[in-house]
């Protein structure tokens, strides 16, 4: 599997079974949940499953709530990660 979008159940995180998908080129989170439902990223589905994806390419977090340190930390550790995403959560 090269590509995957996750709609349609909320999320309480990134499912770490994604690690499985090795070949994994392309994750999508749409936009298609009220603010209520959406996932919020935290630090720890960034480093315990999105930096572990080696061939993730491409990221659609639009769906998602994601708080604008973490957005950090995603695009310093993952410099070449094509990343989208919408207006940034502020920090709690």
């Amino acid at each position: 599997m090269e590509e995957l979008t996750l709609d349609g159940r909320p999320l309480g995180c990134i499912p770490p079974a994604l690690l499985a998908a090795t070949r994994l080129r392309r994750l999508a989170f749409p936009n298609r949940m009220r603010d209520s439902e959406r996932l919020a990223v935290s630090r720890a589905d960034v480093d315990g499953v999105l930096l572990r994806l080696p061939r993730l390419e491409h990221l659609d977090l639009r769906g998602t709530r994601l708080a604008t340190a973490t957005a950090i930390h995603l695009a310093r550790a993952a410099p070449r990660l094509e990343i989208l995403a919408a207006d940034n959560e502020p920090e709690i």
